[in-house]
């Protein structure tokens, strides 16, 4: 993390910088204060950005502790909810997504010991991203930890068909990112682009992953991949 914080510092034209979960690996609901110690400690890291930094939460990420813990001891932004998006520049939206549900019931969250076979966006959730974040005229880049395109159980959203629907109705949402599988893919589904990164952590220090990707007006994106994240453009039309 902070070899990529130093490259981001270095480049001068990095907007917003965005981890997408697993901030942290979690003691498997074993060690809640080596894990709150864990967040602080790489939370000091992060926080060395220049550029606004933004989480997505990840199932390591509450291993052993609440939501509301990680967020007291990060960036996040205080919930519930802990889903929320920011406007970047001119015409662009960053739309951060939480999958960490254990069914389709906003009052059902991944709680320490509570597993991560499954994952939803549940109708709350869904109302506001249809309603409130996809209500604008900027092009939308959402941000997931789980897959929302379809993929290997128990990797993607339970819901991610009913996510996608929402996603493809707007009309202004071009690209989907997301973590949790360690590795590199990006597919185009009824108009989206679906992109899986590659985890900084793969493979031993120094070894890393990371990216930094040029968003174009036209919704196009130029990822620039580092270490073991692969370099590809997606939706870049010619001049």
């Amino acid at each position: 993390m902070a070899d990529a914080v130093v490259v981001f510092n270095a480049d001068g034209q990095i907007s917003a910088v965005i981890e997408m979960g697993d901030f942290i690996e979690g003691y498997d609901n074993t060690n809640k204060p080596q894990a709150i110690i864990d967040l602080q400690q790489i939370e000091a890291v992060y926080d060395n950005l220049i550029a606004s930094r933004y989480y997505v939460l990840g199932n390591h990420d509450v291993e052993d502790t609440t939501k509301a813990e990680f967020a007291t001891n990060t960036g996040l932004p205080a919930g519930p909810p802990y889903y929320y998006y920011a406007d970047v520049g001119d015409d662009v939206r960053l739309v951060m997504l939480d999958a960490c549900f254990l069914s389709d019931d906003d009052t059902d969250p991944y709680v320490p010991g509570s597993g991560w076979a499954t994952s939803y966006i549940p109708p709350n959730e869904r109302t506001w991203l249809q309603n409130t974040a996809l209500d604008t005229d900027r092009i939308v880049i959402c941000f997931t930890h789980q897959v929302l395109y379809n993929d290997n159980p128990p990797y993607e959203i339970d819901n991610a068909a009913a996510v996608r629907t929402i996603l493809e109705a707007a009309g202004n949402v071009a690209h989907v990112f997301s973590g949790h599988r360690h590795d590199t893919e990006h597919v185009k589904l009824n108009g989206i682009w679906y992109h899986k990164m590659e985890a900084m952590t793969e493979d031993p220090y120094p070894a890393n992953a990371y990216a930094r990707v040029l968003v174009y007006r036209t919704g196009g994106v130029e990822v620039i991949g580092a270490g073991g994240q692969t370099s590809y453009t997606a939706g870049v039309v010619p001049p």
